[in-house]
């Protein structure tokens, strides 16, 4: 394999997992303060990771590529944590300490679960 097709899958993946997440953003614009888009796109793409890593390491259809292009790509762009971070600073500077707290907490929390649904989610898939 070429040296430069996995960072192209990389590439390509992300453009996708960006576009979605700016589509999710602009689906989710709250003017509450409270930051659902991050916290849907990290728990949709949790539970989307779990499923598809799950399914293409039990031996489902791939190529080379897929990994890196499905996973690092599309949901390493989609999802993020780099927001999570920045936003729940925010929350717990303003005036909305308990909030942020409760923001972090729930995210961490809720994402595992969401892994953990995707996981067993895609063991029970045939």
């Amino acid at each position: 394999m070429s040296a430069w097709r996995r960072p192209l899958a990389v590439f390509i993946g992300g453009i996708a997992g960006g576009g979605a997440r700016i589509g999710l953003s602009a689906a989710f614009a709250a003017p509450s303060g409270i930051p659902w888009d991050t916290l849907v796109a990290n728990l949709s793409g949790a539970l989307l990771l779990g499923y598809v890593l799950t399914r293409l390491l039990a031996g489902a259809r791939r190529t080379t590529l897929t990994v890196p292009l499905l996973c690092t790509g599309v949901l390493g762009s989609y999802t993020t944590f780099s927001a999570l971070s920045l936003e729940t600073w925010m929350l717990l500077r303003g005036d909305r300490p308990a909030l942020g707290v409760g923001y972090a907490v729930a995210s961490v929390i809720l994402g595992l679960a969401a892994a953990a649904a995707g996981i067993r989610l895609a063991e029970r898939t045939p």
